[in-house]
């Protein structure tokens, strides 16, 4: 049996090696199998190779998060003789305060010059947790013959998937957060919480959320009601005093303190304003029409649900909780500048909630199934709204490329703007 599956992922291997685009849709079907993940996680990182990074007509380093990391490994493979310490220090504050990507961008940059490189070491670390971490809640769900799950599914799968490469660092963190998270969950390992905490360790602001986890662990036998009470009084609150944040952050470690401190100073929070950097700012509604779809469906839900005196056994009340306690901590956050990226980790671990809930409990679909059926059109417009993000990513080459002729093809205009052209 063994020697069969081997043959097996082998073939999986070399067919995506070669087909990396048609291989797709047979590693989103069979997911739940070692080959199908196998697949996910090399497609993945081809999508990685193949992410523009310097679309054309920009100026190079210029824009989203991945453009001034091209920049700094374009420069880091261009110093020859110079040690991992040196190059470190000589990074700005923005690069220096974490610490796996500057290891990543200098071994890699001491392997090669090629930029794709770098981004398709990243996607595949990135895929290992993502695919997994996908794969372990649908370890938990049983059958369930229903299209809103369906949606339920892909929702769950798109809240933070390779749409959001532009941002490296922070998707990441995120995605290493949720393994450990979860290895907790489910399989009580003791390794949980070293994942959880070394996600800080690719993104510095990461520390919040572990504290917040390792606080729900010393408060998690509090009552379902006053998670609930903290669940609604998070969503009446608009606003946070930056004063107060800067004075809990100066008892910080000094790089953290001073990092944090650059993000809640007085000209870069006019400039998150203005760039619309916050997430319950003025950003027009097409903008933010994701959250919006993600923010309406978790309250609703999860209101629903708790109006309805739902009934769970000790390990689904113990997940209930959890989730409203973090999705609060995640939409406290989002009024701070920049915060708006945790409402993603938030709202996954509330998803990932309902849908074990929702194939587990035929109370909880009962009740969920209407609400699902009334708001499954604004899921698919979830879904169409990330798939345009995703578009804006890639060039055409990544449907007729694979991991041989990659190498000498180069696409520089997003396949969105190509269509936008077209039409």
């Amino acid at each position: 049996m063994g020697s069969l599956q081997s043959k097996k992922c082998n073939m999986t291997i070399m067919a995506t090696i070669l087909f990396p685009i048609l291989m797709l849709p047979y590693g989103i079907r069979n997911i739940k199998l070692l080959d199908g993940r196998i697949c996910l996680i090399l497609f993945i990182a081809f999508f990685g190779y193949k992410l523009i990074f310097h679309p054309e007509g920009v100026v190079f380093g210029s824009g989203a998060d991945c453009a001034r990391y091209a920049m700094v490994f374009s420069q880091a493979s261009s110093m020859d003789n110079i040690t991992f310490y040196d190059f470190f220090m000589q990074l700005d504050s923005h690069d220096n305060v974490d610490y796996f990507n500057p290891i990543l961008l200098y071994v890699v940059s001491r392997l090669t010059t090629n930029i794709h490189m770098y981004f398709m070491v990243y996607a595949f670390i990135f895929a290992i947790f993502y695919v997994n971490n996908i794969y372990t809640v649908l370890t938990k769900c049983n059958k369930v013959s229903d299209y809103t799950l369906i949606l339920m599914y892909i929702v769950l799968s798109l809240i933070m998937s390779i749409h959001d490469f532009g941002g490296v660092r922070m998707p990441l963190a995120f995605q290493v957060y949720l393994f450990g998270v979860q290895k907790y969950l489910f399989c009580y390992a003791r390794s949980a919480l070293l994942w959880i905490i070394s996600s800080m360790l690719i993104h510095f602001s990461m520390f919040i959320f572990i504290i917040a986890f390792l606080l729900y662990l010393a408060i998690n036998k509090i009552g379902l009601k006053y998670f609930f009470a903290l669940f609604i009084l998070v969503h009446l609150i608009s606003s946070v005093d930056i004063t107060f944040m800067q004075s809990l952050f100066s008892f910080l470690p000094g790089g953290i303190s001073d990092r944090l401190m650059l993000y809640t100073n007085e000209v870069n929070l006019e400039g998150f304003e203005s760039d619309n950097k916050y997430y319950l700012g003025e950003m027009n509604l097409w903008g933010r029409l994701d959250s919006m779809i993600l923010r309406y469906y978790v309250f609703i839900a999860f209101s629903w649900l708790f109006i309805r005196h739902l009934q769970l056994n000790k390990k689904h009340e113990y997940l209930f909780k959890l989730s409203l306690y973090m999705y609060s901590v995640a939409l406290l956050l989002s009024n701070m500048p920049s915060g708006y990226r945790f409402i993603l980790p938030g709202a996954y671990i509330c998803f990932a909630t309902i849908v074990i809930l929702y194939t587990n409990n035929l109370k909880v679909r009962s009740i969920l199934l209407p609400f699902h059926k009334w708001y499954s059109l604004a899921l698919i417009l979830f879904i169409l709204h990330r798939f345009r993000f995703i578009l804006n990513e890639v060039g055409f080459s990544v449907l007729y490329t694979n991991f041989i002729t990659m190498f000498f093809v180069e696409d520089n205009v997003p396949i969105l703007e190509t269509l936008k052209s077209i039409l």
